[in-house]
């Protein structure tokens, strides 16, 4: 059996500056299977001539233009306007997204029969296939240049990484018994880019678990003294720091993720969306998303109960400090009758 690594290591990596950091190593070479990128200073849509661009490739650079000049000189048709999503061709449908969302790299030396594959995710995400445990460390130590925010220690990154074997069959591809099968007959790149793509929206939902329990642990005492002397123990500045912490973490959760939604580039790909969807499921990400929004919740809760009633004893302080003032005026007043 071989095996397939992912592990969540940042908030996002440069994948633009990560590719020429690899060109330059010569350990590894860009997949053939990437969709062209264009890049158009007047426009960007979700489609130009069938070639996909992204909406969200809001930090491409010129650098992504010029790692992509090669792919655009390969003959594109020449168009006006701007071509339907459903008009796309089958050599277009037969590739993975371009680098504004993935990186895919091969190694360019063989250690056994299978090649080595590592995708790079922009949300800070790898999935390695058939790379050893060194390997992968070296790789790992090496996006740290190229990483924007540590998503955790090197612990929980370990922690929270998931790993199934895999073995080439004549059937269905498929996960199946914490093994993925890779049937021989289907497009084994889309497949492969299918499987990496569930398993770094599941590592990267770990991380934000562990960040979770780690929260909630961090509250218990709070909860616990509140309960003992009806004190808050935290300052309004760090309630307001923990209130923010909950509002970044929902907005990861369920604004910037595929949790929620199958991604748009298996709409037009029935097949590899059914294959997405059956790993989803397998390995249970809606089910831990419910979870997790039931503990935002409750913690939200908790924190706006602190913040309000910090708010109260200001308005408290405020009022006896009103108070003093109507007081002094008075014994001023008087004191300046008696005179």
């Amino acid at each position: 059996d071989f095996e397939v690594t992912a592990y969540a290591t940042a908030d996002s990596y440069n994948l633009e500056t990560l590719l020429q950091g690899f060109k330059d190593l010569g350990l590894y070479e860009r997949s053939s299977h990437h969709r062209p990128s264009v890049h158009n200073t007047q426009h960007r849509c979700s489609d130009i001539s069938g070639i996909s661009i992204s909406r969200r490739d809001e930090n491409a650079t010129s650098a992504a233009a010029a790692a992509d000049v090669d792919d655009v000189r390969q003959g594109l048709p020449s168009v006006e306007g701007f071509a339907p999503l459903s008009s796309q061709s089958d050599d277009e449908l037969d590739v993975i997204p371009n680098l504004s969302e993935v990186l895919h790299v091969v190694g360019k030396y063989k250690i056994t029969t299978e090649e080595r594959e590592i995708y790079f995710f922009r949300d800070g995400t790898v999935v390695f296939w058939n790379v050893a445990e060194l390997e992968r460390s070296n790789v790992i130590n090496y996006l740290k240049r190229f990483s924007v925010g540590d998503t955790a220690g090197h612990a929980t990154v370990h922690d929270q990484s998931e790993s199934f074997p895999y073995i080439y069959t004549t059937g269905k591809t498929q996960l199946k018994e914490d093994r993925i099968l890779l049937g021989e007959e289907g497009p084994l790149h889309l497949e492969r880019y299918t499987f990496s793509n569930a398993l770094a929206v599941s590592v990267k939902l770990g991380i934000w678990e562990a960040e979770m329990d780690e929260y909630v642990d961090n509250m218990e005492n709070v909860s616990r003294e509140l309960k003992k002397t009806g004190h808050i123990i935290l300052k309004k500045k760090e309630v307001l720091q923990r209130l923010g912490q909950l509002y970044e973490l929902r907005h990861s959760l369920t604004l910037s993720s595929d949790l929620l939604d199958t991604p748009d580039y298996y709409w037009d790909r029935k097949a590899l969306g059914q294959l997405y969807e059956g790993t989803y499921r397998n390995l249970c990400i809606a089910k831990r998303t419910d979870v997790m929004n039931v503990k935002l919740n409750h913690c939200v809760e908790l924190v706006e109960l602190l913040k309000g009633h910090h708010g109260e004893e200001q308005g408290h302080r405020l009022e006896k400090i009103i108070i003093y003032l109507i007081v002094i005026e008075v014994v001023f007043e008087v004191l300046h009758f008696i005179v």
